[in-house]
């Protein structure tokens, strides 16, 4: 088992779901925690990160920059070791938008993240993302 969540352009949040739920999915699955548990957990997690605003909206309706911050923000509740962001600028629209996981990192105050071009990299070929274990 590798103890790695990946971020990519090529790991996508669930249509069907809202914000928290996408989010409060990793927590069900990997964690075992109720449904209620994993919500308190999340609203709490986006409360202190600033985009509450966002909760209940469902990935289409989300900006580039939201997206990003979802797809951190359910890394890091898998409790992996180690983040890996895959070509950042690849799902973000500008690249002064990388600010907003910089953020992150900081209130948070964020385990090990890499930032990687797995492109050339091919370490995680034909491996599952950190939801489907």
């Amino acid at each position: 088992t590798k103890e790695v969540a990946l971020i990519s352009k090529n790991t996508p949040l669930l249509a069907n779901l809202t914000v928290i739920d996408n989010i409060a999915l990793i927590l069900e699955y990997h964690k075992n925690c109720s449904i209620d548990a994993a919500i308190a957990v999340v609203v709490k997690l986006l409360k202190k990160c600033n985009i509450e605003a966002i909760r209940d909206k469902k990935p289409y309706q989300l900006t580039r920059k939201d997206i990003i911050k979802v797809k951190y923000l359910r890394a890091h509740v898998s409790d992996f070791k180690t983040i890996v962001i895959d070509r950042p600028f690849m799902i973000l629209d500008e690249h002064n938008d990388i600010d907003c996981i910089f953020e992150l990192f900081e209130l948070l105050d964020e385990k090990h993240v890499e930032i990687v071009d797995l492109e050339s990299n091919h370490y995680y070929k034909d491996q599952q993302c950190h939801i489907i274990k």
